[in-house]
């Protein structure tokens, strides 16, 4: 496993990241096997949100029974936008959200907190002020944000630097070798394609943290999808996915990914992953799986290495 840095974390961020948003977690079901799987394996970082159910309950009681709070750093969200479409980014349920959220946790404190989504029509500056009051309260040790433009974070950290305070430390987007295409969730923003190439020009010139969430495009880029029959195989993978993600485009880039695989003897997923950290980008992978197998081969992929002409073979 590799780590990389967070401005404000105490503590190394592990490069693959947890994602706690797998339905066994939302639900608030025993999931000790596969937490105990994924900090053996060298993923440190765990990566939740208030609007994943039980999800943090289940996190925080795991850690607390181990006693590893001090090895761990919890990553959380708040302020997602309600079911209707209704946006919650604003102070009074920011501030609700990261109270129930520090109690669900029960751990004291968040590592990195960050804000779900953005609300365009709030100067950045108000929220900067807000993060800045929970560091200084230290409910946080580090703040960042989820789903917003490298435009807004711009405003966010010029503000911060006028006004003498801690600026956003990292980001959350999409990033993944797949193309996103119409999201279902509502206020996803990506940094995936030809379109979004002046965002990761960007997070390349600033060295921003970027924690990429859905970085196997929801499944697939997982291995269970398979290129000469996507119609069959993609049926592992959720509506919501199958929306966002199946495509001609990714078809082929998934048949190039199965071609890497066959020349290297690395997994479909790995160097998927590996895509996301070797891009130029100062990125970490976001992911999650139920199977213990999974998760280690998951962490492997942590130390493999890229080629630039196998990251362009890949992107064609």
């Amino acid at each position: 496993m590799k780590y990389g840095e967070v401005s404000g974390c105490n503590k190394p961020v592990s490069k693959i990241i947890y994602g706690c948003s797998g339905n066994a977690m939302r639900r608030g079901k025993n999931c000790d096997e596969v937490l105990d799987a994924a900090f053996s394996a060298g993923i440190t970082s765990f990566d939740t949100a208030r609007g994943y159910g039980a999800s943090e309950w289940t996190l925080g009681d795991w850690i607390n029974r181990r006693g590893i709070r001090d090895n761990v750093t919890v990553i959380s969200k708040g302020a997602l936008h309600g079911l209707f479409g209704n946006n919650r980014v604003n102070e009074k349920c920011i501030r609700a959200d990261l109270e129930k959220s520090i109690t669900a946790l029960n751990c004291g404190y968040i590592d990195i907190y960050l804000l779900h989504r953005d609300n365009p029509k709030v100067p950045a500056g108000e929220f900067v002020e807000l993060l800045n009051e929970f560091k200084s309260k230290g409910y946080v040790k580090a703040f960042g944000v989820s789903n917003w433009t490298y435009e807004r974070i711009k405003e966010a950290n010029d503000y911060a630097e006028k006004h003498n305070l801690t600026p956003i430390t990292v980001s959350e987007p999409h990033f993944s070798l797949a193309v996103a295409g119409r999201w279902t969730w509502i206020g996803c923003t990506s940094v995936t394609g030809e379109k979004n190439a002046c965002e990761r020009e960007w997070y390349k010139n600033t060295k921003l943290p970027l924690f990429a969430f859905s970085p196997l495009g929801g499944g697939f880029l997982s291995g269970r999808v398979k290129s000469d029959d996507i119609k069959r195989t993609s049926k592992s993978m959720s509506h919501a996915m199958r929306v966002t993600f199946l495509s001609e485009e990714n078809a082929k880039r998934l048949r190039r990914l199965e071609e890497l695989s066959q020349k290297t003897g690395f997994t479909v997923a790995q160097i998927a992953l590996s895509y996301v950290l070797c891009s130029g980008l100062n990125s970490f992978a976001i992911t999650g799986s139920n199977r213990v197998q999974t998760l280690s081969d998951s962490a492997a992929a942590a130390d493999i290495t890229l080629t630039a002409e196998q990251i362009k073979y890949l992107e064609n």
